[in-house]
């Protein structure tokens, strides 16, 4: 816009105020600016409240946050600044933390980071950023989100060091070990340490921390000197002693000092507050389940676990419980009891939150897997006892056959030297010799024939095993084309009545698909190559599902044709996968990838020898993969 300039003539005289006027305007204008920054205040706290109350309507503890945001707001003052109100909801973060409501944390401190992010100008702004940093990356740790624990820990790190605020950067250093601690970073978690100890000095969590590496580096003496000198520094904090003291049971159990580490979990007991609910609680009581298993006290770990089950876990957040409920799970299956294993992991996956769903429902996989070689390894062990009674059996009839027909030759020789006297001694007694000697032949044929008998039968039921399997795995991707088909003839189909009547048969077909057919491969596999999860997964741990069975097709020996025609997929698809797995497990073009899986499965042994041998071709489609748990007294503290 252009003004025009006017000439300063009697007409046109600037308007001049008067003194009172001047100072009526300026103090209108302060008032309108005050008010616009209190109205932009309450808005900043407003908007923060309503986003705490909604995350914490999420939790199992909902009543007791919204009271702890009532007194947080009581305190607050129209006049606080946004750094002011920042802080005043920090403590937020540690209450979420000690109740396990590690998801409402992330959320909540990720957006005070965010927020603050963007108008952050002064020491006290960015003091509050670089802590709420801290306090999201200790809930992406908990979460087991590594990845991004990392980054948070980055921005606060970077933040605390260009402004110098030491005791923000040491409870990093703390937590940030406490990530590598959980990732088996030992090294890295020990140098964060060090640093630690050079920037604060020595204190009772140093110590604590510094135990528990040692001890994940099989150092239980050091480890245990390092708890001594934390109690020696942890004064009249009792939940930090009482840390410290399971923590010591902990390792007091891995050495067999079981009178110790029970003296040790007994005092932490008593320095915890009766009917405590935090997480320090469940700790303790299933280190006493796991050191009375240790001590074959099954009975006792039983009545633990029952407890901890019933009146423990009840009290935790549903996160605690995702979590922790796998540790419960471990211990049941130290018992034998399989039953309430499995159901301690389901009920962890129903709690856990989409994102650590994959991670949970494997792990139940897992446990089914380890049920289902129990149940093979009972099996082979009676398989075992009947061979071994049949042996004896057939050794004592082969003893009392040799007996009979030994008692035989010496009575006929005794005949004979009596009726001949000495002149034929000579003679029986090479007939003796010979006799005895065809007995061991004898003996010798008869052990060939029956162990050559029982290779065949062996050999045989491996073959009828794998062919069981792969026809359970053909059937499962019949099933699911099938249904696919039928889902685009329903799409197609303009008559409701045809398309719900396709529906319902789809419907009908998955169910009895989801009844695990692709689980018998597995299983029947297992009982052909016992050994071959477990040593495929030691040299190549990134392997996906898929990407193992489909190693397990190339090591029975099968052609790209036939995986094409059990998996329904081109030939094309199939080598295309073959390739990618060879990237995958990093082998180069040369070696056969069969060959490579007997050297490392069976230690080159092949595993049809004495069968028709198979091209060594291998294949299997893309597929998306799913995702342990520390022990419970082995995860480092957060401040």
């Amino acid at each position: 816009m252009h003004h025009t300039a006017t000439p300063t003539t009697a007409a046109h005289r600037p308007t001049r105020l008067s003194p009172r006027t001047a100072v009526t305007v300026l103090m209108l204008a302060a008032a309108i600016c005050a008010a616009a920054y209190a109205a932009g205040k309450n808005t900043l706290r407003d908007r923060w409240t309503a986003n705490l109350k909604e995350y914490a309507q999420h939790t199992s503890h909902e009543k007791y946050f919204l009271e702890e945001i009532e007194k947080i707001n009581k305190s607050n003052t129209d006049s606080a600044a946004p750094a002011q109100l920042a802080a005043s909801y920090y403590p937020m973060c540690r209450k979420f933390t000690d109740r396990g409501e590690f998801l409402a944390e992330i959320l909540f401190a990720r957006q005070m980071f965010n927020d603050m992010s963007k108008t952050a100008a002064t020491e006290k702004d960015f003091l509050i950023m670089a802590r709420y940093a801290n306090s999201a990356g200790i809930s992406y740790t908990a979460l087991r989100f590594y990845d991004e624990a990392r980054k948070m820990f980055e921005k606060g790190r970077a933040i605390a060091r260009r402004h110098g605020f030491n005791d923000v950067l040491a409870q990093i250093y703390t937590n940030e070990a406490q990530l590598y601690y959980d990732t088996r970073e030992y090294g890295k978690a020990l140098n964060l340490l060090a640093k630690l100890k050079e920037l604060k000095g020595e204190d009772a969590i140093l110590y604590n921390n510094m135990a528990l590496v040692y001890l994940e580096q099989k150092l239980p003496d050091k480890a245990l000197t390092c708890f001594d000198r934390a109690m020696s520094l942890a004064g009249d904090n009792n939940e930090l002693k009482a840390r410290i003291q399971i923590n010591k049971g902990s390792v007091l159990i891995s050495t067999q000092n079981y009178d110790a580490a029970e003296r040790c979990l007994t005092a932490a007991g008593r320095l915890l507050p009766d009917g405590s609910s935090t997480v320090i609680q469940l700790m303790l009581h299933l280190n006493l389940a796991q050191l009375w298993i240790e001590k074959g006290s099954v009975k006792r770990a039983a009545a633990k676990l029952e407890y901890i089950e019933k009146h423990v876990m009840p009290r935790q957040s549903n996160t605690t419980k995702g979590i922790y409920l796998k540790e419960l799970a471990a211990l049941y299956i130290r018992l034998d009891n399989y039953a309430r294993a499995s159901r301690c992991l389901q009920e962890s996956i129903r709690l856990n939150d989409s994102l650590n769903y994959d991670n949970q429902k494997r792990q139940l996989f897992q446990l089914m897997t380890l049920y289902d070689i129990s149940q093979l390894r009972n099996d082979n062990i009676q398989l075992k006892n009947e061979n071994e009674m049949a042996r004896i059996s057939l050794r004592n009839r082969t003893i009392i056959a040799a007996a009979t027909v030994l008692v035989a030759v010496l009575l006929s020789v005794l005949v004979v030297v009596v009726i001949r006297k000495r002149k034929n001694e000579q003679r029986q007694n090479a007939v003796i010799r010979e006799q005895e000697q065809m007995l061991y032949a004898l003996r010798q044929k008869e052990y060939e024939r029956e162990k050559t008998q029982m290779e065949n039968e062996i050999s045989r039921k491996s073959r009828e095993l794998t062919l069981f399997s792969i026809d359970l795995s053909s059937i499962d991707n019949l099933h699911k084309n099938i249904c696919d088909e039928l889902a685009g003839l329903a799409s197609d189909t303009a008559e409701e009545d045809t398309r719900k009547r396709i529906n319902a048969v789809s419907l009908k077909l998955r169910k009895q698909t989801a009844h695990s057919l692709s689980e018998g491969f597995k299983k029947y596999f297992s009982e052909v190559s016992p050994a071959f999860n477990s040593k495929l997964k030691e040299a190549h741990p990134n392997l996906t599902p898929n990407d193992q069975r489909l190693c397990a097709y190339i090591y029975m020996g099968l052609t790209s044709k036939e995986i094409s025609q059990i998996t329904f997929k081109e030939v094309e698809s199939v080598e295309k996968s073959r390739n990618r797995l060879r990237k995958k497990i990093g082998l180069d073009s040369s070696v056969p990838i069969r060959e490579y899986l007997v050297r490392i499965i069976d230690c080159g042994k092949d595993p049809q020898q004495g069968a028709t041998e198979v091209p060594a071709e291998d294949s299997d489609a893309d597929d998306k993969s799913a995702g342990v748990s520390p022990t419970p007294a082995e995860s480092i503290l957060k401040v």
